[in-house]
C-alpha cells in the first residue's frame, strides 16, 4: 500500500475544482497580459493603480490559501 493520504472526489467536488482552476489560470493569463502590456509602456503606473494591483493581488494569493485550506481539511476529514 502506498504512504500518503487518497484523495477521491465526487464528480461534483471534481467539477468544482475545474472550474476553480479554471478561473484561477483565466486570472492568472489576464494578470500576466496586463503586466506585459505595463512593461510594453515607458510611463509608469500612478501610485493609485500600484496600489489597486498589489490589492487585487493580495485579493488572489488570500482566495488561494483558503482554498487550499478548505482542500486540506477535507483531505484530513476523510481519514
Amino acid at each position: 500500500k502506498s504512504q500518503g493520504r487518497e484523495e477521491n472526489l465526487s464528480p461534483n467536488e471534481d467539477e468544482e475544482e475545474r472550474i476553480t482552476w479554471k478561473d484561477f489560470l483565466g486570472k492568472m493569463k489576464h494578470a500576466s497580459l496586463k503586466t506585459l502590456e505595463i512593461l510594453g509602456r515607458e510611463e509608469n503606473l500612478s501610485p493609485t493603480e500600484e496600489e489597486e494591483a498589489r490589492l487585487k493581488l493580495l485579493d488572489l494569493i488570500a482566495k488561494m490559501r483558503q482554498k487550499a485550506e478548505k482542500k486540506e481539511r477535507a483531505g484530513l476529514n476523510k481519514k
